[in-house]
């Protein structure tokens, strides 16, 4: 991908535009002479520079037959992209055509020409590319949600600096490399969504370790299907001076660290992360061991008897901060879930109805009221009381 021959093709360095009318252009800054390549060569593409109309970003999978393999460092940050000569291409009607050059050094117009070999392609300036339809440089406090595609491998260093409200990221198992302080500042990134099972080895360690506040992983191999949902609680570094030689000695504050450890060749250890959560009840607040407990117990994958009862004896005890929480996510599953599990009680559910039915959210109510005829039903009488109230012996 750079100048280094590592046995891989050679690639291109790109940043693509997506437009109206599913048009999509882009910006690909070659690392390889197009006359360089073999007939039939695809190559790689590292990203550059995103621009778009969209705070949510689906980054495609190929771009004009290349498939694309990295984020470059800033890609979305603001930052000058790379003095070369860049590609600008057009992706319309389901096909991608090449096209415009753009000079970075000179500023020219869309009506100059340039001959190369048969081809005459138009020479634009890349301000002139950034007026284009008003699309919207895709960085730092525009973007809200950014998703992968399945081939990247790798993040760039600073890929998402300052990307100050950015809340979720999406990605696949094959990204296994990730740049120093990709999510420097994007301390509203509060999700993150694995698209693999829970037991197949991801780069997940390596993106947890750029990220120390709290954050929730889901393993998603299915959209909308949680084979697991983990939380990772927030941690903190500092340094002691040990002497007068100026040696440091790291502490580190919080069981955040520790969940981090819990990998194996890149596969996650489900049993080592629940062996944190008792330290956890000591050292962390209600607000991390809550979601940390009703996460593992309503995506229940690979959970040991030993572990259900340590959760659930949480949940029980903070049964109504759990269903505050539920009720204001407005989800019938998990909340049918709490109560058919036993962590609610009948006076709960009859408050939960209150609380449902002043938000006016009649779904709620309504299926409150049946899963309390259900799950709170009143005994029926047996044959000895009723008898005490017939009067068949007068």
């Amino acid at each position: 991908m750079t100048g280094k021959n590592d046995g891989r093709k050679q690639g291109r360095t790109i940043a693509f535009f997506m437009g109206k009318n599913l048009t999509r252009k882009i910006l690909e800054a070659h690392l390889a002479k197009p006359s360089d390549m073999r007939p039939g060569e695809e190559g790689e593409i590292r990203l550059l520079r995103v621009f778009g109309e969209q705070p949510v970003v689906t980054v495609p999978g190929f771009i004009d037959g290349r498939c694309v393999r990295e984020l470059g460092d800033y890609c979305f940050s603001r930052r000058k992209l790379p003095e070369n000569e860049i590609r600008y291409s057009r992706y319309c009607g389901g096909m991608w055509k090449s096209g415009l050059f753009v000079s970075k050094d000179k500023m020219k117009n869309n009506s100059t020409a340039l001959k190369q070999g048969n081809e005459t392609e138009n020479i634009v300036s890349e301000k002139t590319i950034e007026q284009d339809e008003k699309l919207h440089e895709l960085s730092e406090k525009y973007i809200k949600e950014v998703q992968l595609p399945a081939d990247i491998v790798k993040i760039g260093s600073c890929a998402f600096y300052n990307c100050t409200k950015m809340e979720r990221i999406s990605v696949y198992p094959k990204l296994v490399e990730v740049g120093s302080d990709a999510f420097m500042n994007c301390l509203n990134l509060r999700s993150l969504r694995m698209c693999a099972g829970v037991e197949e080895p991801t780069g997940l360690k390596q993106l947890l370790a750029q990220i120390k506040w709290q954050v929730e992983v889901s393993f998603e191999k299915t959209a909308g299907e949680k084979e697991a949902v983990l939380l990772y609680p927030e941690y903190y570094e500092s340094y002691d001076e040990i002497g007068p030689a100026h040696i440091f000695e790291l502490n580190l504050t919080g069981e955040g660290f520790r969940a981090r450890q819990c990998f194996k060749e890149g596969v996650i250890l489900l049993n080592a992360y629940d062996e944190i959560f008792p330290q956890a009840c000591v050292e962390e607040s209600a607000e991390v061991l809550i979601p940390m407990a009703w996460n593992r117990l309503y995506a229940a994958c690979g959970l040991s008897p030993e572990a259900r009862a340590a959760y659930e004896t949480y949940v029980r005890e903070q049964s109504g901060k759990v269903l505050a929480i539920i009720l204001k996510k407005r989800e019938l599953k998990p909340l049918h879930f709490f109560f058919e599990k036993g962590y609610g009680r009948k006076e709960q559910i009859e408050d939960a109805v209150a609380i449902a039915s002043h938000e006016e959210w009649m779904e709620g109510v309504a299926s409150l009221i049946a899963w309390k005829r259900e799950l709170f039903a009143e005994p029926e009488k047996t044959a000895d009381v009723k008898s005490r109230y017939s009067f068949e012996e007068f």
